[in-house]
């Protein structure tokens, strides 16, 4: 992979080569962290809430080691945080969008493929520590590699803001196709590309025109997944997703 890595930055190609590598590596990342933890742990397939704490648990790890890798190549190339889009200040009206952003996406969840959940106001550890989780590090993660990483690649080869916007929306959604194995249903996980990559087209438009400051990205992220997890994945091992 150091060698994709290393091609000139003025490379449309090799930028555009470098963003499905990360995409790729997350999605693979994720796959095998939620396979070997899996293997480990191996409740019921009756047992709904102990394979959704799998899940999440599996795919944080494995967000967690993408972000690690994406990091130390950052470091390798003389890139720093602040080519991430990890600056200091972003206008009031860009945080004003991503709270808005994140109550919309929220509540279309809610009343769409939420809508029939029990218990949505459950305040278990188990309900807790999965939210903080999804939220804190899959929301940062996440929108390390797809907004920061793909978007700012595209951006210094000098690729239109249009090619920008549609990469860091579409990746995104592809990387969630995963859905499909966890759910054993290829329709769910193509529903879930689908909308996701609608999400990240309303976050790929806040990073993009919202001075390139990654934090309400970030913050929008973090917010939806408190609110919606883990609900959205005890939901689609349902088969309502």
């Amino acid at each position: 992979m150091g060698s994709i890595m290393e091609y000139p930055r003025g490379s449309l190609w090799a930028a555009l080569l470098r963003v499905l590598v990360f995409a790729f590596l997350f999605l693979a990342c994720v796959r095998v962290a939620t396979l070997l933890l899996g293997s480990v742990v191996t409740p019921s397939a009756t047992d709904i809430r102990a394979r959704t704490a799998i899940l999440i648990t599996g795919s944080l790890l494995g967000q967690l080691i993408a972000a690690g890798v994406l990091l130390g190549w950052i470091s390798r190339t003389g890139r720093d945080l602040k080519w991430l889009g990890l600056r200091s200040g972003a206008p009031a009206k860009v945080w004003a969008l991503a709270a808005g952003i994140a109550m919309t996406w929220a509540l279309l969840v809610w009343n769409g493929v939420l809508g029939g959940t029990t218990g949505f106001g459950e305040l278990s550890l188990w309900r807790i520590s999965l939210a903080l989780g999804a939220g804190l590090i899959g929301g940062t993660c996440e929108e390390l590699v797809f907004r920061g990483a793909v978007i700012q690649s595209l951006s210094d080869a000098r690729a239109s803001r249009p090619t920008q916007f549609a990469a860091g929306s579409l990746l995104f959604g592809m990387a969630h196709l995963g859905w499909a194995v966890s759910s054993g249903n290829f329709m769910t996980g193509l529903a879930a590309a689908v909308f996701t990559s609608i999400l990240g087209a309303a976050l790929s438009f806040l990073f993009l025109w919202g001075a390139r400051s990654l934090w309400p990205c970030v913050a929008a992220h973090v917010l939806i997944n408190l609110m919606i997890e883990p609900w959205l994945v005890f939901a689609v091992l349902q088969g309502r997703g």
